[in-house]
């Protein structure tokens, strides 16, 4: 079995919800081993580096005219990776 921690952007202030909703999950089957960890993005090279990936994936797909000269950015600098995907 894998497991894993949650680590996410912010100051935690929304944390009641994303606690309460990973209590939620059945203990003989949740594979995250605490309830989500915050730290701001300012703070965490890695969160950083998740931001930009999370959003270069969100302009591929959405094609926000403002923001076209990141179109290329996923197929160009991550041509081996799967997705994004829209869902």
């Amino acid at each position: 079995m894998t497991t894993g921690i949650i680590v996410m952007d912010g100051d935690g202030t929304d944390h009641p919800a994303y606690r309460r909703e990973h209590r939620k999950l059945k203990l003989a089957t949740r594979n995250i081993v605490e309830d989500p960890w915050f730290i701001g993005s300012h703070a965490s090279q890695p969160v950083q580096a998740a931001d930009l990936l999370a959003y270069t994936a969100y302009q591929t797909l959405l094609r926000h005219p403002g923001k076209r000269f990141m179109w290329h950015w996923w197929p160009t600098l991550l041509p081996n990776a799967y997705g994004p995907h829209q869902i």
